[in-house]
């Protein structure tokens, strides 16, 4: 963004001097046309007026002057005592009347001193007053300059033009988003750096319209997710209504209760959702990815007797991450992987440029491809011959895909070399292996 301004600054400087120095030499050319022709004209009167006063006599100087003016219409003569240069409120004051000088003021004229008097002769050049031959007269002496202002006029609007229309555009497109219109994105074929502002205003809207999509999805699926446990809540209580002894009855209510437990897990679970979805920063710290993993897998308590957890890891990777989410990324998929398998999980973990790639995979049914792509849906539901436990919110997923997200890292889900299901994470290293 600066080195832009700067180019800009410098190419508005530069054309600025330039057109300082044309105007100055045409100018300068103008100026020294018009002084030599009427200095000229001015000496030729001079010296044939001075002639005619050598002939006549003094007093009658000032006829001889009014009949010049009368046959003469380019210039006005008249005389001027030489004491009358003292005067407080004399023109002719600050001049050297020794030489022919120019006055510029609203007017200019020229002064002679005549020989052997005490008079000055002053001429008045005047101009015609017939204002289209004024025009005339001034578009001939000044074309070139118009010219070349009109041209910078025109280069100057084209680059405004130019500068602007992309905020407008960007401007306009960011106000139809915000009135509702999410499917907007903005033209990105700019100048720099308005084309890194137009992609990073696409980047920020397909965020928010994919938060607001999940979000969607949610406050649809939360009232169908909750009628479940509700109506199983609902079915155990007339149930219970009917059972005549205690250990029946007992019997429905712990089933009730694994129910509400169920509610109470599925509000929690989306409370924490919509709760990371508004996290605008995740402190991070080093973790230890075995030491982690280690953990979760005592927590989970898996029957070896029935499931082999098979694990191939590098030792004493360390990545940056938050620890509860870290921990809850691996839990979830790792569950995942116990709920769908068939006897074995395998685990790999290795360093891969700057990432550290972990891979959960399963021997389960695995999944087609429509599964594979909305398996990261909020409350997506997969083929019932390949869920075989009810258990579970349908937001783990979710919230994997989301704190990776969080993360700059990414998850993707394949099938596995025993053809169930494959989830991959990539986790930006972002520190070195100690």
């Amino acid at each position: 963004m600066g080195s832009f301004f700067f180019k800009i600054y410098i190419a508005t400087t530069a054309i600025l001097v330039a057109m300082f120095m044309l105007f100055s030499y045409f100018f300068y050319e103008i100026m020294v046309d018009i002084d030599t022709v009427l200095i000229s004209e001015s000496d030729s009167i001079y010296k044939t007026v001075s002639n005619r006063f050598s002939q006549i006599k003094e007093k009658d100087w000032d006829d001889e002057i009014a009949h010049i003016n009368d046959v003469q219409f380019n210039y006005q003569l008249s005389l001027i005592k030489v004491n009358d240069i003292h005067a407080p409120n004399s023109q002719l004051r600050p001049l050297n009347v020794k030489n022919r000088v120019i006055e510029y003021d609203d007017e200019f004229y020229f002064v002679y001193l005549l020989d052997n008097s005490k008079q000055i002769l002053k001429i008045e050049p005047v101009f015609e007053e017939d204002e289209f031959a004024e025009v005339l007269w001034w578009l001939e002496e000044y074309y070139p300059l118009i010219v070349v202002f009109v041209i910078f006029a025109i280069a100057l609007l084209l680059l405004v033009k130019k500068l602007t229309y992309p905020i407008k555009h960007i401007a306009s497109i960011a106000q139809k988003f915000g009135d509702g219109q999410f499917e907007l994105r903005a033209n990105t074929n700019f100048m720099k750096p308005f084309d890194s502002l137009a992609m990073n205003f696409n980047h920020m809207a397909e965020n928010l319209d994919n938060m607001l999509s999940e979000q969607r999805i949610m406050l649809g699926a939360i009232p169908h997710e909750l009628r479940s446990p509700l109506a199983r809540i609902r079915f155990a209580l007339d149930l219970s209504k009917t059972d005549s002894s205690s250990t029946k009855l007992r019997a429905r209510i712990e089933q009730i209760d694994a129910y509400v437990d169920d509610m109470h897990q599925l509000i929690d679970n989306t409370l924490e959702f919509f709760k990371l979805q508004n996290k605008a920063t995740i402190n991070k710290k080093p973790l230890n990815v075995i030491r982690i993993l280690d953990e979760i897998l005592n927590v989970l308590e898996i029957d070896i007797n029935k499931i082999k957890v098979e694990i191939n890891a590098e030792k004493n990777l360390i990545l940056n991450a938050n620890p509860s989410l870290f921990k809850l990324v691996l839990k979830n998929v790792i569950e995942n992987a116990i709920r769908y398998t068939d006897t074995q999980i395998d685990i790999k973990i290795s360093k891969i440029n700057q990432y550290v790639i972990i891979k959960v995979s399963d021997d389960g049914k695995g999944m087609n491809k429509a599964e594979m792509e909305k398996i990261f849906s909020p409350f997506s539901t997969l083929d019932q011959s390949r869920n075989k436990s009810l258990s579970g919110t349908g937001l783990g997923l979710a919230m994997v895909k989301l704190i990776m997200s969080k993360h700059s890292g990414d998850v993707q889900v394949s099938e596995s070399s025993a053809k169930g299901a494959q989830f991959t994470l990539y986790w930006p290293l972002n520190l070195t292996q100690s």
